[in-house]
């Protein structure tokens, strides 16, 4: 097989890649492992960013007119103190999504091929990756293509089939299940997040999706620390980051089992999911996933392979949400890959132009890393949540973090809660 550009991963940030390049007249093979329609672990929550990501792919009304629309956002500290602040929030099972963001690229032209396997790259005699080694039914096959794009998400397999891995470990592990509760749908016009000392250092949720139907999880983060002082968890052959201050990430501090039982525990001792179980089922099997944050523990690209999504660390840490950015960062490199098309741009031009886009996002990335103390020290959520009981201005802070108006680094820190408190 051949093709123009060779994107393997059909989750958000692939297709959104693949229907990028496909619209501007690029020959684009999609292929995945998995069929149309694969469950994959997530809160499964759309907030302003993926919006936007789906605005610009032209795909957002599809996909609002599947989703459940919510106004509101609900933060539950360790003590049970509750504020609900406004945003523009839905929530559509990842089954759903995916479907609707592969099929978008096969309406703009893309070639989607499932039951692929990715093995390896296959290189040229400068070093180039210029296609890859896959399987398909169990045999080998080859695909060769100017450019390949990696969106194969959070594990480190593909990537260090690839070369590109630096970091096995994952940023974190979310557990979720689905309760079907349809007479309680109604009434739950909100996106709830919980903060508990049972669940540290992470949250719990409970989002409300379509048809009654709720997804009910834990994150689960891997201690961080931010040292400005070391050098960056992920170093580039192209683009220097000497300046920036990366979270440190460590390896994983509980086992699947434990995060099980913690799970067990939130679901049959938080007052709202023991409702929920009263008068709904549980539907689906608790299933686990690994999360990378921070743009780290990867490399993002080399001379014919740029990595996207989950692959690089495309979800934010503290709030663990990583749609929109995986839809970004599948947009950013397509774009690369368009403008190198039409000025002829060298292999390691197009790495240094996917990874100057990358670079402008790293900021909000940092702020993210920095806010997620709040996951090891959940009593600060108390304190924010007092304080903005009272306030109408600290509640439209915290809403506007939801639209990226507003840096998290800045209120959920120790220094954000110290400001707070001498206000």
């Amino acid at each position: 097989m051949k093709c123009e550009v060779l994107v393997i991963g059909a989750g958000p940030a692939g297709s959104a890649a693949a229907r990028t390049l496909a619209q501007n007249g690029v020959d684009v093979l999609l292929i995945d492992q998995h069929p149309l329609g694969r469950d994959k672990v997530c809160g499964d929550g759309l907030i302003p960013d993926a919006h936007a990501a789906l605005r610009k792919l032209g795909l957002w009304n599809q996909v609002a007119d599947q989703a459940l629309h919510l106004p509101t956002l609900e933060c539950i500290g360790p003590r049970g103190g509750q504020i609900k602040v406004p945003g523009q929030l839905a929530v559509l099972p990842r089954q759903v999504l995916d479907k609707l963001l592969c099929l978008g690229a096969q309406d703009a032209g893309v070639r989607f091929v499932s039951g692929v396997k990715f093995q390896s790259t296959i290189q040229d005699g400068s070093g180039s990756v210029c296609g890859a080694h896959v399987e398909i039914n169990g045999n080998p096959h080859e695909i060769n293509a100017k450019h390949v794009i990696l969106a194969t998400g959070a594990q480190s397999a593909a990537l260090t089939a690839a070369d590109l891995c630096e970091r096995t470990a994952p940023s974190a592990v979310a557990l979720r299940c689905y309760i079907e509760a349809p007479s309680l749908a109604a009434d739950w016009q909100y996106m709830s997040i919980v903060w508990s000392q049972l669940i540290r250092p992470g949250y719990g949720w409970i989002f409300p999706g379509p048809n009654g139907i709720f997804n009910v999880g834990i994150g689960l983060f891997n201690q961080q620390k931010l040292n400005k002082k070391t050098k960056p968890a992920t170093s580039h052959k192209y683009l220097s980051l000497k300046n920036q201050g990366h979270a440190r990430e460590h390896e994983p501090q509980r086992r699947l089992g434990n995060l099980r039982n913690i799970f067990e525990r939130f679901i049959e001792q938080h007052p709202p999911l023991v409702t929920l179980l009263q008068q709904g089922k549980i539907i689906s099997e608790v299933k686990g996933a690994p999360l990378r944050c921070g743009l780290t523990g990867a490399r993002w690209s080399r001379p014919g392979l740029l990595a996207i999504g989950d692959a690089i660390g495309s979800t934010y840490a503290f709030t663990g949400e990583g749609i929109g950015k995986a839809m970004e960062t599948g947009i950013l490199a397509a774009e690369a890959l368009i403008k190198a098309r039409q000025q002829n741009h060298s292999p390691t031009q197009t790495c240094l132009q996917y990874e100057q886009g990358l670079h402008a996002l790293l900021p909000q990335f940092n702020s993210y890393a920095r806010a997620n103390s709040v996951n090891e020290y959940p009593w600060l959520v108390d304190v924010v949540i007092w304080r903005a009981q009272k306030s109408p201005r600290l509640r439209q802070s915290i809403a506007s973090i939801l639209s990226e108006q507003n840096n998290p680094g800045r209120l959920f820190t120790l220094k954000g809660v110290k400001r707070l408190l001498l206000d």
